[in-house]
């Protein structure tokens, strides 16, 4: 390891609840298996906010130049098995206009946020109600090769 941000996330099965450690989604999902019985599995969506590090390694400053993910599975007494729909850099570009807009204007505290279609599909988002400042669009999933 040279330059590197350590991020440290438990799978203990008391730590995977929605709302700690970085847990934002959780899915069920009953699973069809070989022999023919089901099973109800639990898939769960991490976001992990890169300046929430634990450790920094190395002389990194910043986060401009991170392009590689290396994780580390330790504590396991017998082999586990994990399985990932995907593991995703995203970057977010929202920045927080510093200039007063009106005169009425006063102090507070921003809060960017998305709904995602892909990700959240099973929430009617055609029902939710959007104020006219709102800007709300869709593009297309980026394709995976």
């Amino acid at each position: 390891m040279k330059n590197t941000f350590e991020y440290r996330v438990s799978i203990r099965p008391n730590d995977m609840e929605v709302g700690r450690n970085f847990i934002v989604d959780k899915r069920e999902y009953v699973a069809p298996l070989r022999n023919g019985n089901k099973e109800t599995v639990n898939w769960y969506q991490f976001r992990i906010p890169v300046n929430e590090f634990q450790k920094r390694f190395g002389g990194i400053s910043d986060f401009t130049s991170i392009r590689f993910m290396r994780m580390f599975l330790t504590g396991f007494q017998h082999p586990i098995v994990l399985r990932f729909g995907s593991l995703d850099l995203v970057r977010g570009d929202w920045r927080l206009y510093e200039q007063q807009l009106d005169k009425m204007a006063g102090t507070g505290t921003l809060t960017a946020s998305a709904v995602n279609i892909e990700e959240n599909s099973e929430r009617n988002l055609s029902t939710m109600l959007f104020r006219p400042e709102q800007i709300v669009f869709r593009t297309p999933r980026s394709h995976r090769w």
